[in-house]
């Protein structure tokens, strides 16, 4: 929970705490667990290093056991997701398609939506906008059905870049707009994590400077009147759903 609202600080804490009671019990399902939850909070910290190695715990034991364990199951994406930052991105796109195929074969859609949110990053990474769009959308299609509130805002999130990158800048500025004022319910925009902060500030910066202050602010401020199912609508291009 904490790290779901960017308490990365707070996160921590509980997880070293769930540790340590983890250890005093002799439970090492527990452990690991802990293990995994220590990677996630210190990925939002941006300390790379420390996510990859407890992550990639976490990874090792759900692999070595014959009953997947779904609470393990996100430190794949998150692992990807540390490999990117790395500049890693074959291995990271190759870590997703595995997740993704262990997702169809199980039937599982939740895990696979922030499978399909991490490969658009990767995509866009690698230029390839028309397949980061296409990931993205299907994350947020998914997302939707859950009714997923951070998942959405993740995924409009790396939608408002991608279509940037398309130089629709007007679109990225409205879905700014949008997420600025509806990550107040969820929490700490972008969970405060460095690796999606960063690119946020310089997509944001290239859309200011190609549009301008003035029409940038009206587009911004356009988005800032549309809740979350008119902004997701918006980013899925259903417009006239968007618009009512």
């Amino acid at each position: 929970m904490r790290s779901a609202q960017g308490d990365s600080v707070g996160a921590l804490e509980a997880a070293e705490q769930c540790s340590t009671e983890a250890v005093r019990v002799g439970d090492s399902r527990a452990v690991i667990l802990a293990s995994k939850m220590q990677g996630t909070a210190a990925l939002l910290q941006g300390d790379l290093q420390k996510a990859s190695a407890l992550l990639g715990v976490a990874i090792e034991f759900n692999t070595d056991n014959k009953e997947l364990n779904p609470g393990l199951l996100p430190a794949i994406v998150e692992l990807s997701l540390v490999l990117q930052s790395q500049g890693e991105l074959y291995e990271a796109e190759s870590l997703l398609q595995d997740c993704l195929q262990v997702c169809r074969e199980r039937g599982e859609l939740w895990v696979s939506s922030y499978a399909q949110w991490a490969m658009s990053i990767n995509r866009l990474a690698t230029r390839r906008n028309t397949l980061a769009l296409e990931n993205a959308r299907e994350s947020l299609r998914i997302k939707r059905h859950f009714h997923d509130t951070l998942g959405t805002l993740l995924a409009l999130e790396t939608m408002a870049r991608i279509f940037a990158a398309d130089e629709q800048m007007a679109l990225a500025a409205r879905l700014f707009g949008a997420l600025h004022q509806n990550w107040k319910t969820a929490g700490l925009p972008m969970l405060g994590a460095p690796f999606l902060t960063a690119d946020h500030e310089r997509c944001v910066k290239e859309c200011r400077k190609v549009l301008g202050d003035q029409v940038y602010g009206d587009a911004f401020e356009a988005g800032t009147r549309l809740d979350l199912d008119e902004v997701s609508a918006l980013a899925l291009g259903d417009l006239d759903a968007a618009d009512d």
